[in-house]
């Protein structure tokens, strides 16, 4: 790895995570504040809407605008992904307009419409990642790390102001639109770059052939998140899915602080070095060590303090939630650790692993959803959640075995004795504090107890992220 790729990445990690950490906090502000504003069904009904369009989308997970990440050498590969999207666009508004009629009949105009809206916005950000993977190639986040703040700022207004005034639902999908559109508007102004035609039929057929891989990742992938979803709509009704779609959420909330880099920055630049397994391992080992150490005092509250942490965020009428957000603790800390695997695997071109890893997951939460939420409700869905996401991680890591021989599990040791260490000492002490006190406690707990069983190695891999003196012996990140 030369210096000035290492130094691109790593200032593109810096610009990226500021600006995911800001829309991440504008976006965590706006859920509590419409939560508090809006009902559990609004929630529900968006959910559930937003699982029928993303199923409705599924061609979409052709994906040709990771071609241009992955395929960079490619001639015209950037005019070719483009064509292709826009044929690939066309097709899918078709299926929109005729899903949002269909559904326009069964449920009624208000239905029909909120679907159609959504499916539009959606189908919008197929044509804007053909820009933003052009930006992410050349790992130029800071003027997309910015862009993204605007969008979050732009939608976060707009969804507030429409839930005070009592829009409902409508705030949700106010919130989606504005922060696509503005995301659009912005990558076409920064990378300059206009469609010319110039399209290559050698790179459209590579391309169709790693689009196709992409599909089948994508379709599974689909099926494993929002088949709780669906399930949990159909069976339990749309107030207890809003009830599970805000346990959901704070239970992905600790993979969408850490995604910034771990999945955005992590993919192109496994991608650049994909034939140098060495540099990859690298990289991948530094991810992995702090993934772990950042999402175990998440999985921690959620088990510890669930109710404690619901009603602090969103308020009381949301505790009914608890049980399912303490089901999903595995869930959270699964997550991003199994999605970074996905990246590496994705990255360095083994996408038939990645696709064999959905589809167990895939066989693995049909049934235990089949048989858990009739008798356990949003409870159950959680349970078959954590249960899809361990059984996917420990395939993932069969697979990273084969690529990364040396690959190792000691890391999980020091962290989860930290864990158990600091639920002790909170459970232990917990009478008469307040629970706002519990929950910063306990985080604290587990960050002091970590320290001390660290002896250095987390200081001494900090510095490992920042720029070295001689790049080509050093870590890839």
């Amino acid at each position: 790895m030369n210096n000035s790729t290492a130094r691109r990445a790593l200032i593109g990690a810096t610009w990226l995570t500021a600006g995911g950490y800001i829309s991440f906090a504008l976006n965590f502000g706006a859920n509590i504040l419409l939560a508090r504003l809006l009902f559990p069904q609004d929630f529900g009904l968006f959910a559930l809407i937003a699982s029928v369009v993303e199923i409705l989308l599924l061609p979409a997970g052709l994906s040709f605008s990771q071609g241009i990440i992955q395929m960079a050498g490619e001639p015209e590969i950037e005019d070719t992904a483009y064509r292709m999207t826009l044929r690939l666009g066309a097709v899918l508004g078709l299926i929109g307009v005729v899903s949002a009629v269909v559904m326009w009949s069964w449920r009624g105009p208000a239905v029909g419409i909120l679907l159609l809206a959504v499916f539009g916005v959606r189908l919008i950000t197929t044509l804007s990642y053909v820009y933003s993977a052009q930006l992410e190639r050349e790992f130029r986040y800071r003027g997309l790390s910015a862009l993204r703040a605007v969008g979050a700022a732009a939608s976060v207004a707009a969804a507030s102001l429409l839930a005070w005034s009592g829009a409902g639902v409508w705030s949700l999908v106010a919130r989606e639109g504005v922060a696509i559109l503005v995301t659009y508007a912005g990558v076409r102004r920064l990378t300059g770059w206009r469609y010319a035609g110039r399209t290559n039929p050698q790179t459209a057929q590579r391309l169709v052939r790693f689009a196709v891989r992409m599909l089948a990742t994508r379709i599974f992938e689909v099926a494993n998140y929002r088949a709780d979803i669906l399930l949990v709509g159909a069976i339990a009704g749309t107030v207890a899915l809003g009830f599970y779609d805000r346990a959901r959420l704070l239970a992905e909330l600790g993979y969408y602080a850490v995604s910034f880099a771990a999945v955005q920055v992590a993919f192109p630049l496994y991608a650049r070095f994909q034939d140098d397994p060495a540099r990859v391992a690298a990289s991948f080992g530094l991810i992995h060590y702090f993934l772990i150490r950042a999402m175990a005092p998440v999985m921690l509250v959620m088990v510890v303090l669930p109710r404690e942490l619901l009603a602090f965020l969103f308020g009381p009428r949301w505790e009914p939630a608890a049980g399912a957000m303490r089901w999903l603790a595995g869930y959270a800390l699964c997550l991003p650790i199994l999605d970074n695997v996905k990246v590496l695997l994705t990255g360095v071109g083994r996408l038939n692993d990645v696709v064999r890893i959905k589809i167990v997951q895939v066989l693995t939460i049909l049934p235990a959803l089949i048989l858990f939420v009739p008798r356990w409700g949003i409870d159950g869905a959680a349970a078959a959640a954590t249960l899809s996401a361990a059984v996917g991680l420990a395939a993932a890591y069969g697979a990273l075995r084969r690529y990364l021989p040396a690959f190792s599990l000691h890391t999980y040791l020091r962290p989860a004795l930290a864990a158990a260490a600091a639920a002790g000492l909170v459970v232990v002490g917990r009478t008469g504090v307040p629970d706002v006190v519990l929950l910063a406690l306990l985080p604290l707990a587990y960050l002091a107890v970590l320290a001390a069983l660290e002896r250095g190695q987390l200081l001494h891999n900090a510095r490992r992220l920042w720029p070295m003196g001689r790049f080509s012996e050093g870590p890839a990140v």
